[in-house]
């Protein structure tokens, strides 16, 4: 089975459409969400000594590094950090990945991220599976340009969609 061309009205009839929220003006995160987000980062913030953010870093900084702020909620909610706030050596590799990810979509999105705006950042991710890379723009948005965003994100595998919408809620 592949991919059909679809119109914008067979589209609108899809359950596709899910979007992550960004740090949207006037409209602060659940209160669940911020005791989950303030709870976790405790958690981690015991876990991760300066040793161990050292041995995971090789001595980089990390925009995604689970001392920052926002960060071990983050990666809890995609699945790189344990419950006790750690992050096993089957997740060290997609953790740098997506670092990476972070950190060259940053270098694009530079000029229009760092504007000096109350305007949102819109993005639209197509064919965005489980979201990661929505979930990584809403927090990079918040915590990192301090600026609002919208992100877009569109799957058309309605289980992804449901788990991204779950993953999305637990953030705020």
């Amino acid at each position: 089975p592949g991919y059909a061309a679809a119109s914008p009205q067979q589209l609108r009839m899809l359950p596709l459409l899910r979007r992550v929220r960004g740090n949207r003006p006037g409209r602060p995160p659940s209160a669940r969400a911020s005791s989950f987000a303030a709870t976790f980062a405790e958690r981690s913030a015991r876990y991760w000594t300066p040793e161990r953010l050292q041995a995971l870093s090789a001595g980089r900084d990390l925009p995604l590094s689970p001392d920052k702020p926002g960060a071990a909620a983050l990666l809890r909610v995609i699945g790189l950090m344990g419950s006790d706030g750690s992050i096993g050596s089957e997740a060290v590799r997609k953790f740098r990945q997506i670092n990476l990810l972070l950190l060259e979509v940053e270098r694009h999105l530079a000029p229009h991220a760092s504007r000096p705006t109350r305007k949102p950042l819109r993005v639209l991710e197509l064919a965005s599976g489980q979201s990661q890379l929505s979930l990584l723009l809403a927090h990079a948005a918040a915590h990192r340009w301090g600026r609002p965003a919208q992100v877009l994100a569109v799957d058309r595998d309605a289980t992804r969609v449901q788990r991204a919408e779950r993953r999305a809620h637990a953030l705020g």
